[in-house]
């Protein structure tokens, strides 16, 4: 029964479950310019009428770096700021950032895991320092944690 239930969810739109929205795509800054994130894949929960509603999509990864691309070399800052949407618990609890570059279609992740946190007293906005293999990046992936999902994004990058 639980394999049909994740069927079932994985199949229903987000107008057939009751306007079920996703996440709202995150701002990402860097050297004083900022991009939106591309949504990829995700899953939220909502409550309608005293019942759980949930709806997941899967993307595939871009097939080329998403615009604008926002300038990084190694060392640089990232700020990213997570948006609220109405009626979804989406405050961050988990971010996982890391460095990939996409060439011919083709996703590549060049640093595994590019340590993110929280900055103090902002619970949506994160910090995280892109290591040594910016200069042959072309793309930073971000996969967040909610309390009702998750979901991931991606973001251009280009060199200096």
């Amino acid at each position: 029964m639980v394999g049909v239930l994740i069927v079932v969810l994985l199949a229903v739109s987000a107008p057939a479950a009751g306007g079920v929205k996703p996440p709202r795509r995150p701002f990402v800054a860097t050297n004083g310019l900022f991009a939106r994130a591309k949504l990829g894949a995700y899953c939220v929960t909502y409550e309608r009428d005293g019942r759980g509603v949930g709806v997941c999509t899967a993307a595939a990864a871009p097939d080329q770096p998403p615009k604008p691309r926002i300038r990084v070399e190694p060392g640089d800052r990232f700020t990213m700021l997570f948006r609220h949407r109405q009626g979804l618990h989406d405050r961050p609890t988990r971010l996982h950032a890391s460095l990939g570059r996409i060439e011919d279609g083709n996703l590549e992740t060049l640093s595994a895991h590019v340590k993110a946190h929280r900055v103090r007293g902002h619970p949506r906005k994160w910090r995280a320092r892109a290591p040594s293999e910016a200069p042959q990046a072309n793309v930073l992936e971000l996969f967040e944690t909610f309390p009702a999902g998750d979901a991931s994004y991606f973001v251009g990058l280009r060199q200096a």
